[in-house]
């Protein structure tokens, strides 16, 4: 069970049984919904910023903070 952290939004820390599920699952939808491997796939954690790949998939795993952050710099 992941680490719930304190905080209105519920975060959780991505621990190595939640990572396996969490990027199977991203996945598994990504193939059934859009029948592609070469989409951008993104994963949002509370402490973790790096690429995985997974099944030929590469997978952004981003701090929800930075990427809020670089998405707001972007929009202007």
């Amino acid at each position: 069970m992941p680490m719930r952290l304190s905080g209105p939004f519920g975060l959780y820390c991505l621990y190595k049984k939640t990572k396996k599920r969490e990027l199977r699952s991203l996945v598994k939808a990504a193939k059934e919904l859009y029948n592609a491997n070469d989409i951008e796939l993104l994963l949002l954690t509370m402490d973790t910023t790096k690429e995985e790949v997974l099944e030929g998939q590469t997978i952004k795993i981003v701090n929800i903070l930075e990427w809020l952050l670089l998405d707001s710099f972007n929009t202007f």
